[in-house]
């Protein structure tokens, strides 16, 4: 966590802080009581003086021998089972930046299904010496995060904001702490807390962002969205590329083509966002469009590897073979590791069609110009398995293994290597 600034006054954009105040009303019973029933479950929801829900708040239930703590959802809606209807109990709602409220909580004796319905007004407090005595706390918290004490630190930023739950600074050092210390679902809530209160903060975007993609929650791509508006840029760019890598991997080429295209958008200059672009739209067979983005790719390094292969490989599926042999002609020179990985992706495009004489001519191809290429010595080693040539499969298979002992497809090489060693 980058190291927090001290405050003054001048400096500190403060707004009236707020208090909880909450008003109870009574809903009607969501389902007929069950005649003796002793448990009860209470349906409650928190909602602001505009009647729009209120998220992250920590509603306690408290009762003899119970206890249990739940967090208001995004519709402000929350849920307890109590063991015994006919127990008086204590609810608290308590959230960071906010002071926090208790009242009696009464069930219907014959239990079920309960709801409640709490209003949350925001109230200015009186405030000049709150104001002063927030800014006071936070610069305390400060001097201890930078003396090495970021547990004292962590609860004097949260005091600063119960006193002033406007004051971005300390919401967003909370964030941070909570982000550092991995609490994924901590830091989404203070994050969110954050945003509350100045709802274009890309740092607390970012933060934001990070804890719902660590938690795999569905948010976190309209949360880039929402940075890609705020924050276009070369690290928004990476962002959305990563999405990609995920979408490919997972199979999912439209959302990688979406993610792609967006970080080439955000970063023109990503030459791999561009590659990967032209890759997918390569494997959907849109080869004019497969085209411009190697073109794209190309223009910024001319010696992109894999944006050279693309290229050659949608001249192939184009039929322009005479312009695709040019491009290998002219990459013999500038840049000969890309003739080795175009003839790579040819050969595995093949292969994946059942093209076996046509793949493995491909392959030798790409050995021929890099015979270290360890993704080829594989491929043509599944070719030459496939065609019953197992003496050429064990050559290949075990020269993969030696230049990549590590790469995800060695256990599968490992095991096919055995297999034709225990047949011979």
């Amino acid at each position: 966590m980058s190291c927090p600034a001290l405050k003054s006054v001048s400096e500190t954009p403060w707004s009236p802080g707020a208090v909880l105040l909450l008003l109870c009303g009574l809903l009607a019973n969501l389902a007929a009581p069950t005649e003796g029933a002793t448990k009860a479950t209470l349906l409650g929801k928190l909602i602001d003086g505009d009647e729009k829900p209120v998220q992250g708040v920590d509603v306690t239930i408290r009762g003899a021998d119970f206890e249990e703590t739940v967090i208001t959802d995004k519709k402000g809606r929350f849920k307890v089972t109590v063991p015994d209807a006919a127990t008086e109990y204590e609810i608290l709602f308590e959230r960071e930046g906010l002071s926090g409220y208790s009242e009696a909580l009464v069930f219907d004796r014959r239990g079920g299904p309960q709801g409640k319905e709490w209003t949350m007004n925001v109230s200015p407090p009186t405030a000049t010496t709150e104001t002063m005595a927030a800014l006071e706390t936070y610069n305390a918290a400060v001097q201890a995060y930078n003396d090495g004490n970021p547990d004292m630190a962590f609860e004097k930023f949260t005091a600063a904001v119960a006193l002033d739950p406007a004051f971005v600074d300390a919401h967003l050092q909370i964030s941070r702490i909570h982000a550092a210390r991995a609490n994924h679902d901590r830091a989404a809530a203070a994050a969110t807390r954050l945003l509350d209160v100045a709802p274009d903060h890309v740092a607390g975007l970012q933060i934001l962002y990070d804890a719902e993609r660590a938690l795999g929650r569905d948010g976190a791509a309209a949360t880039l969205d929402r940075l890609a508006q705020l924050a276009p840029g070369p690290d928004t760019a990476i962002l959305a590329y990563n999405e990609g890598l995920a979408a490919r991997r997972g199979g999912n080429l439209e959302r990688a083509r979406e993610r792609y295209s967006l970080a080439t958008r955000l970063d023109p200059s990503l030459v791999e966002a561009h590659t990967a672009l032209a890759g997918v739209l390569l494997e959907t067979k849109e080869y004019d469009a497969a085209l411009v983005s190697s073109e794209r790719a190309l223009a910024i390094d001319p010696q992109d590897v894999r944006g050279s292969s693309y290229r050659y490989n949608t001249l192939v599926a184009m039929g322009r073979n005479d312009e695709a042999q040019a491009l290998l002609d002219g990459l013999q020179q500038l840049a000969p590791e890309a003739v080795a990985q175009a003839y790579l992706e040819q050969g595995t495009t093949l292969f994946e069609a059942g093209q076996i004489d046509g793949a493995i001519a491909a392959l030798e191809r790409a050995l021929s110009a890099d015979p270290r290429l360890a993704q080829a010595h594989y491929k043509v080693g599944l070719c030459y398995m496939n065609d019953d040539r197992n003496e050429d499969a064990k050559e290949h298979l075990a020269v993969f293994l030696e230049l990549a002992p590590d790469d995800p497809e060695a256990g599968s090489a490992r095991r096919l290597l055995e297999a034709l060693r225990r047949s011979e």
